[in-house]
């Protein structure tokens, strides 16, 4: 035995070698994906109580560490009805008997902490009611995209996640179909900077309006 590793020591070194940069390869990996679950914010978009428009839309803070609120976007139909609400910036009469969250479409979620904003009808009507005179927009979309708008405590950026919805009419009944089987994140930098890019100018048209 002593005579075939003193034989082999070339080899056997070679081969411990390899094996401790693989277990170490192995070990930076997992730290590294463990770091990156801590700072990679996720919000999750969701709909409860039902498959109408009826259901309750649920913003959730998957992510590890706190997430703030700060804007939640509705844009219903496609091509010419297209159009984008902000609901975050609408004028409202906040009741203190409910949570100031829900009414402001604002504020902090603690890791693991899910926020009820209402059902998805009365998003819908509230967006409906800013159409600019587009009568029966709510009645006449057919899809509804949902993009919530935030900070994260690990980041100095913004970050967004958005879901989209189909809105079938069967039996009388407007149904609420999602797209994607949960929602999807902004990830790239393009994409954040041209979030980013939509907030600023709303705020900006908003100022001059006054």
């Amino acid at each position: 035995m002593w005579e075939f590793i003193k034989d082999n020591e070339g080899a056997i070194n070679a081969v411990a070698s390899v094996l401790t940069l693989g277990i170490w390869t192995l070990y930076f990996q997992l730290l590294l994906n463990s770091y990156r679950h801590r700072v990679r914010p996720k919000i999750n978009i969701n709909r409860a109580g039902g498959r109408s428009t009826r259901s309750r839309c649920v913003i959730s803070n998957m992510s590890a560490e706190a997430v703030y609120v700060e804007a939640i976007v509705l844009t219903l139909g496609d091509g010419e009805k297209r159009q984008v609400c902000h609901l975050s910036d609408l004028d409202v009469s906040v009741s203190p008997d409910t949570d100031t969250r829900s009414q402001l479409f604002q504020g902090p979620l603690s890791s693991g902490e899910f926020l009820d904003i209402g059902s998805f009808d009365s998003l819908i009507e509230r967006a409906r009611e800013t159409s600019g005179g587009q009568e029966n927009l709510a009645d006449d979309t057919a899809r509804l995209e949902v993009m919530v708008v935030g900070t994260y405590t690990a980041g100095d950026g913004l970050i967004a996640a958005e879901r989209c919805y189909e809105l079938p009419v069967k039996k009388g009944e407007r149904l609420l179909s999602p797209t994607s089987f949960s929602a999807r994140q902004a990830r790239s930098r393009k994409e954040l900077k041209s979030i980013e890019r939509l907030m600023l100018n709303t705020y900006r048209s908003e100022a001059n309006s006054r």
